[in-house]
């Protein structure tokens, strides 16, 4: 007795800790929403599931329970196998023959089972329902049903997931209907009145969904050209038209007959109607599969015979349904020469052009972040946080690279409270130009150092604390009695407290300590006004917000007018249904609909999340309103963040991809694929491997253009050729913004593209015995962001050339190649490398240099760099000399394996420069 007791008690403790916890994360998870003031977005995350199951549970199971009580009674009396079971002991056999166990106990029990199923199913698709009540026009009709577009994105997946659900139901009650018939000797009549109805309903479902699935050719039915492999027509293709789905609707309707045969009420013959549903049932699959076999066979011979004549209307089709799904419709081919004389003059007319050439590259700018300027082992500079931004100054843009200084998330060192306490933020961001370099190779630092030195023109970065960020994941309490780490200040360290929104953690300790671990229950040092910060990592915070977008992986630091730290993110809407257009891999999963319609800015300090809607989007108007208040216009984002608007580059990837193939608007071109586009590859590692080309960011000035402007630019070139076709750009600002430039370049030359560069150079006999000679004796050679540039009308390419040593991993940039017109040439600068190339008066001027504020002694290039190592070994000696004057012995070992480190770093960093 004491034993089963015991069992029980164990079972009702597991019980009770996980409805406390389950609850408990509810509650803290509300109590987040309403601190940032989105609680309304939380009950509708969180009630509309709710809600369709609580409704969908109890209309199932009360439909289960009174389809399965008419058969109660076979489960009672003597004859039940259910009951035998039970073996000879009369107190059980009178159990099981009481009708609350065996009569309705089991038909309630198969009805909740079935009702709880039901449940889940519909409300794990509550986005697809809400879509479905909310989702308006596109203004866009099929030329097959004549449907809105808007009908097979929000109301056909509804459709199909309330009937898939119905149709399992009925299935269950069927099942449902047989086992508690199981056993018994009953006459044939009683069997078929028990199933009849079930059968009948379930093949008259089975002819809905037929005839509903018709609307899906549309939009996953996938013709290839035989020859090429390639699609040709995404939808309807002309044997679906004009046999398949007659067909299919024919069939359909003989299903739905044959099911209803079984349900009406008036067929006394239970066995002929049920005959009469089994060989409708069985005719009408006949048909479909002899139909099928029939229109594959002689009518698909016939189309392949002529597929290119019999698909051009289907091809038309598919060619505008995926321009327009991807945003491309308005994109047309300007021819551009590429091949053109570009002379001295035409150079010097384009300088603001040449002033900007980006001769930085982001893989190294990262690593000489991370070896010059973390000066903690908890800080790190994560290669995603290199952002390319342009800044105004000097009347014009230029580029700026950005990397943000965040705690490291794998730095353990002090336990728990430290990371807890004390390691709560990152701290401020480094930035540089991507133009200028010292006599050393390195870049000259515009923003530096801790405390932030700053000498970008128009920044003055206010507040460099980053509490939120992209590799910022641990929850933290801020402020507290211990403080927290804000930057070393030689022997010491400067502290500060945050001064933002959070969740109060005190009024919410329990429900923390409940949901995130009882240690925080007993948790010291923190006082009255301190906050609880989780969802710190961004990418985590928006998606918990608004979990209908799919995030662009690229987020961009902005510096204010305001001095402020902001991330700029980009949001997806996407459906894989939308009529004749073809799917693609994307950020957004495999789709053939994609619009970049949020901007969301996060700030980097408070971690107050801002949603901005951008361009026409009939699905993300649809969330907004499921979500009132959640989505601004774009009026709303302050003027100086819209000036740092950047094109995403998964859209531009994916449109690029679908540019390859679908810039040709001639069918017969286009059915045979012999204008086909593809990627460019370039090199990396001197002697390595190719890797794709990425899209790069340029300030640069379009051919007729008057100024310059940034944007975001990739070149194609044909399938496995290296000669360039082509060329597009996404401008970025102003009223410019989203604009797609193509241009076609020359068919009756070749036009040299980036891997046939990259080939000249490797094979230029001066060039490749210097690249090989440095390529030796620990130093690698680092072969930077190849770059095609329009300039009158031939296409300049650009490519640095930097030297890392295996010992210290600070690049330095020392050549610069300069390619057009299969010449190459290499020298230390750009100017000079023009001027090798085009003459002396081709040599660019200086760009303009900041000029805002006196940059501190010993701070630019080369010498900052030193400049910061030195300090931070200093400091690191003076903790070496308090840990041996305290007798901390254990933290003395810890800390001169850090100097020591910091030692042989300046070492690697001399020879580096001999």
């Amino acid at each position: 007795m004491w034993r089963r007791t015991r069992l029980w008690v164990i079972g009702a403790v597991i019980v009770l800790y996980i409805a406390i916890v389950f609850f408990s994360k509810f509650g803290l998870s509300l109590a987040w929403f309403d601190m940032i003031g989105h609680g309304a977005v939380f009950w509708t995350l969180h009630g509309a599931p709710v809600l369709l199951f609580l409704v969908t549970f109890a209309l199932t199971t009360m439909i289960a329970f009174f389809a399965l009580r008419p058969l109660q009674r076979s489960l009672q009396g003597r004859g039940s196998p259910w009951v035998s079971f039970a073996g000879a002991d009369p107190r059980v056999i009178d159990l099981l023959r009481t009708p609350w166990l065996l009569g309705r106990g089991v038909a309630w029990l198969l009805a909740l089972l079935i009702g709880l199923w039901a449940g889940n199913a519909v409300a794990s698709a509550w986005q697809t329902y809400l879509l479905a009540f909310t989702g308006g026009a596109f203004g866009r009709v099929d030329p097959l049903f004549h449907m809105d577009a808007g009908f097979y994105v929000f109301r056909l997946p509804a459709i199909f997931a309330s009937v898939d659900a119905v149709l399992a139901v009925v299935v269950f009650i069927l099942l449902g209907r047989a086992l508690m018939l199981v056993g018994r000797r009953y006459d044939t009549s009683v069997y078929v009145e028990a199933l009849r109805r079930p059968l009948g309903l379930f093949v008259a479902l089975l002819g809905c969904i037929v005839w509903i699935s018709r609307y899906l050719s549309v939009s996953q039915g996938n013709v290839i050209n035989q020859s090429t492999g390639q699609t040709i027509v995404a939808g309807a293709d002309y044997l679906a038209a004009h046999w398949t789905l007659p067909l299919q609707a024919f069939v359909a309707v003989l299903l739905v007959l044959s099911g209803l045969a079984a349900l009406w009420p008036g067929a006394r013959r239970g066995v002929q109607a049920l005959r009469a549903t089994a060989f409708g049932t069985a005719g009408s699959l006949a048909i479909w599969i002899v139909g099928g076999l029939i229109g594959a066979l002689i009518i698909g011979n016939q189309l392949s015979r002529a597929q290119q004549t019999w698909e051009r209307p289907y091809m038309a089709d598919t060619i505008q349904g995926t321009r327009y799904a991807f945003g491309i419709a308005g994109v047309r081919a300007t021819p551009y020469p590429g091949n053109a004389t570009i002379t001295a003059a035409q150079v010097q007319r384009d300088a603001p052009t040449i002033a900007n050439v980006r001769l930085a590259d982001p893989h190294a700018f990262q690593l000489v972040f991370s070896q010059l300027q973390t000066f903690r082992q908890y800080f790190s500079f994560p290669f995603s946080d290199v952002t390319i931004d342009r800044y105004y100054y000097g009347g014009s843009p230029h580029e700026v690279m950005l990397g943000a200084r965040e705690v490291d998330p794998s730095y353990s060192r002090g336990g728990t409270q430290q990371s807890l306490l004390q390691y709560t933020h990152g701290y401020g961001v480094i930035a540089a130009g991507v133009t200028q370099f010292d006599s050393a190779g390195l870049p000259n630092l515009l923003i530096q150092n801790m405390p932030v030195q700053d000498r970008l023109p128009g920044t003055h970065i206010t507040n460099p604390r980053i509490y939120f960020g992209e590799q910022t994941t641990n929850d933290v309490i801020a402020p507290n009695a211990l403080g927290e780490f804000d930057y070393p200040t030689g022997q010491s360290s400067a502290l500060t407290n945050y001064k933002g929104p959070g969740l109060g953690f005190q009024s919410n300790r329990l429900l923390i300590a409940l949901s995130d671990g009882l240690g925080y229950l007993w948790q010291g040092q923190t006082v009255a006004n301190s906050k609880f910060l989780m969802h710190r990592q961004i990418f985590d915070r928006v998606r918990t917000i608004a979990p209908w977008l799919s995030l662009d992986p690229k987020a961009n630091l902005v510096i204010t007018r305001q001095g402020q730290l902001v991330w700029l993110m980009d949001g997806y809407t996407s459906s894989p249904d939308f009529p004749f257009s073809q799917q693609e891999s994307t950020v957004a999963g495999n789709v053939n609909y994609l619009r970049n319609s949020v901007k969301v800015t996060v700030s980097a300090s408070t971690g107050v999340v801002h949603i901005y809607a951008i361009g026409k989007d009939p699905i993300r108007d649809a969330w907004a309103r499921i979500f009132p208040n959640l989505v601004q216009p774009l009026s709303a984002m302050p003027a100086d963040l819209r000036a740092h608007l950047q094109y995403p580059n998964g859209l531009f990837m994916t449109q690029a991809r679908v540019i390859a193939r679908y810039h040709v608007s001639n069918l017969d071109t286009f059915y045979a694929g012999n204008d086909n586009w593809s990627m460019p590859n370039e090199l990396y590692q001197n002697g390595g491997s190719p890797v794709p080309m990425p899209a790069e960011q340029i300030v640069a000035r379009l051919p007729g253009e008057k100024s310059v402007q940034y944007m975001q630019v990739l070149p194609f070139v044909p399938p496995n050729r290296p000669n360039m076709v082509g060329w597009l750009a996404a401008l970025e600002d102003g009223q410019s913004y989203g604009k797609l430039v193509l241009y076609n370049l020359s068919s009756g030359s070749l036009i040299p593209g980036p891997m046939q560069v990259e080939s000249e150079i490797s094979q230029n006999p001066q060039i490749s015995a210097n690249l090989t000679l440095w390529d030796q004796h620990g130093s690698q050679v680092i072969r930077g962001d190849l770059l095609e540039i329009p300039i009158g009308g031939g296409m300049l390419a650009v490519e640095p050339i930097y030297l890392e040593s295996s010992s210290s991993a600070v690049p330095e940039l020392r050549e610069v190649v300069v390619a057009y017109n299969n010449n190459v040439v290499m020298q230390p600068t750009l100017a000079a490398a023009l001027s090798q190339m085009f003459g002396s008066a081709a040599a660019p001027t200086a760009p303009t240099s900041p000029t805002q504020g006196k940059a501190p002694s010993g701070t630019t290039g080369s010498n900052a760099a030193l400049a910061a190592l030195i300090n931070q070994i200093e400091q690191q000696n003076a903790l070496v000399q308090k840990d041996m004057q305290a007798g901390s012995w254990a933290k003395l070992g810890q800390d001169e394996q850090m100097l020591q480190q910091l030692l042989t770093q300046l070492q690697s960093y001399a020879q580096a420069k001999k």
